[in-house]
């Protein structure tokens, strides 16, 4: 599955949406507001989170796993040697 692998880099969890917009009716509208005034509900999770906050964690979440890998680019054959 070319989405899964390449472009979500084998996420474990993610949304994808799609609608068909001849199937809605109304207006859409799309506002722009302070991250600290949006609030959601990370998939998984059960606590509203700001959208600030959810950014930063997923940032430091980012940054962590970019550590393992980099760490983990040594087999452990080194120390025999």
């Amino acid at each position: 599955n070319e989405l899964h692998d390449e472009i979500c880099q084998k996420r474990t969890l993610a949304t994808i949406g799609t609608h068909d917009l001849s199937l809605i009716s109304g207006n859409l509208v799309y506002d722009a507001r302070d991250p600290d005034e949006i609030g959601l509900i990370p998939l998984g999770k059960s606590k509203l989170v700001s959208a600030r906050d959810f950014y930063d964690q997923l940032c430091r979440d980012a940054e962590h796993e970019r550590k393992l890998k980099k760490r983990n680019q040594l087999s452990g054959l080194h120390k025999l040697v």
